[in-house]
């Protein structure tokens, strides 16, 4: 059982609940084979400053050749953009939090979606200034 965290961090004026805060706990979600075992972090301020700029999808096997589908979309459903694979490491993705054209999206609730076959895998990413 996860223990309730609660980060406060007034200098951006921003406050973070771990899910196990809400009464919720993380677990692996399957897609098949390979699980999704981390999203973190879950709220991300992509400011340049390298403090949680990226949000990192952490899988229990390499994704290196696996066929998965990803995207990124804004809480009305519009395409904001795809999971990219970290360079030099074999089972993790991450979204930047910019759009395909490379801009910084604006404050807000994203979702991700990860699809292998028949298997799917979503979630929420909150983007903060």
């Amino acid at each position: 059982m996860n223990h309730v965290r609660l980060y406060i961090a007034p200098v951006v004026g921003l406050v973070w609940l771990g899910l196990s805060s809400l009464g919720l706990s993380w677990s692996a979600e399957s897609l098949g084979g390979i699980s999704l075992d981390e999203v973190s972090p879950r709220i991300i301020t992509p400011n340049g400053d390298q403090l949680n700029d990226v949000v990192f999808f952490k899988f229990s096997d390499s994704i290196v050749g696996v066929p998965l589908e990803t995207d990124v979309v804004d809480i009305n459903g519009g395409k904001i953009s795809e999971l990219q694979p970290k360079p030099g490491i074999d089972d993790v993705l991450t979204w930047d939090g910019k759009d395909a054209g490379g801009r910084v999206v604006p404050a807000g609730i994203y979702i991700y979606s990860i699809k292998l076959g028949g298997h799917q895998a979503t979630g929420t990413v909150v983007v903060a200034r």
